[in-house]
């Protein structure tokens, strides 16, 4: 997988009002009846990442959730 975009991603506003989510470029365009919200998901996506990584880093005890931050980033990079 190429490397994304970096965060942090923020969410903009389309000419047409539609919702954008981008940096100096754009990296998702969202329309639909849940349009922001689904913006407001996708640009929180490196920060979700990030903190997923950090979770397995500190090598948690707790293996539900370290197996559901493992998926996480391996969704997050393509691996799923």
């Amino acid at each position: 997988m190429e490397k994304h975009t970096p965060g942090p991603w923020a969410l903009l506003r389309g000419r047409d009002g539609t919702s954008i989510v981008g940096v100096d470029v754009q990296v998702a365009y969202c329309y639909g009846m849940q349009e922001k919200e689904n913006a407001i998901l996708i640009s929180a996506a490196p920060d979700l990442l990030e903190a997923c990584k950090a979770l397995v880093e500190k090598d948690l005890h707790d293996i539900k959730h370290f197996g559901m931050a493992l998926a996480a980033i391996a969704k997050a990079e393509g691996r799923e």
